[in-house]
């Protein structure tokens, strides 16, 4: 082998490298932003639940009887719906760093087996991805 040969190859295993570090860095960065944004809108979430809590705190009792939802309960059941799927994907697609996912199932069947978010759950369900209907069924279905 050449000293050329060998300047290229050590050339070109540090480009290597040098690339394979770039990607490592921004997909960490990608995942601590998509963080970051889940922890907003959770907080969003729960800003818009204490701004209306009066309104709200039916929906989160165990001792609501069915009925259906007004405007505002409504509005927050789909926003905390979405917000869980949302949280489900990006886990399950690897968006953000996985942790387990066993205590973000059992706080969300905690909240979705009260018996307005359940009756609101089994009515918008099948709206929802597939894999998380059926997950979150599970877990409701084990409490």
């Amino acid at each position: 082998m050449s000293t050329f040969e060998i300047v290229l190859t050590c050339f070109l295993a540090w480009g290597a490298l040098a690339f394979t570090a770039f990607f490592a860095f921004t997909i960490m960065r990608t995942k601590i932003k998509n963080k970051a944004l889940l922890v907003k809108s959770h907080r969003e979430i729960w800003m818009f639940y204490s701004e209306h809590e009066d309104e709200l705190k039916e929906l989160l009792s165990d001792k609501a009887k069915v009925r259906a939802l007004n405007g505002k309960e409504r509005q927050f059941a789909t926003m905390l719906i979405l917000h869980s799927e949302l949280a489900y994907s990006m886990m399950k697609t690897d968006m953000v760093y996985r942790e387990s996912n066993k205590p973000y199932m059992d706080d969300i069947a905690k909240v979705y087996s009260k018996p307005l978010m359940r009756a609101y759950w089994e009515e918008t369900k099948g709206f929802r991805l597939k894999s998380f209907a059926k997950k979150v069924d599970r877990e409701l279905s084990s409490k």
